[in-house]
């Protein structure tokens, strides 16, 4: 089915894009790191930005694992239907949030329920296989679908120097 075979592609390239952003926030993460010097004044800026990169290299880790669950469906036939309720996921969501893999119903169910229990809600989070380094999480030179990457700037340097 070409339907089937073109979303494949574009969430294999979603997920190249993926790679590509967590690989990048790793370097810009290991460029940051310097020797810490005791009572420095860029200290508590330096931790906040690190805190911050390590979080977006987290939750980019997550989408990918979804996204392989995602691609997992669509080649098995079964990606835009809803792992809950079985009943078709719109296109709009599919193009919002390509790597879920529940309807908007059935996610906010999920949603409250982790609530109720007091969990942390990671709707995105999917029962894959981590993040491994190697072949496949190397990002391709030369992709003109490059992802933004934040910068990690000195913004809040000034605030902490006496």
């Amino acid at each position: 089915m070409a339907g089937q075979e073109d979303r494949v592609k574009e969430l294999e390239r979603v997920r190249e894009d993926c790679l590509l952003l967590i690989r990048r926030l790793r370097e810009q993460m290991q460029a940051e790191i310097e020797p810490g010097v005791a009572g420095s004044a860029h200290a508590a800026a330096d931790i906040y930005e690190r805190t911050r990169v390590v979080s977006l290299i987290a939750s980019q880790e997550i989408k990918l694992r979804a996204l392989d669950h995602a691609i997992a469906s669509a080649k098995a036939g079964t990606y835009g239907i809803c792992e809950m309720c079985g009943q078709p996921i719109p296109d709009e969501r599919l193009r919002i949030i390509p790597e879920t893999t529940l309807c908007v119903r059935c996610a906010g169910k999920v949603e409250r329920n982790r609530a109720k229990r007091g969990q942390r809600v990671a709707l995105r989070q999917a029962p894959c296989m981590a993040l491994t380094s190697g072949p496949s999480a190397a990002a391709v030179e030369g992709d003109d679908h490059r992802p933004q990457v934040p910068s990690i700037s000195n913004q809040f340097r000034g605030r902490y120097q006496g």
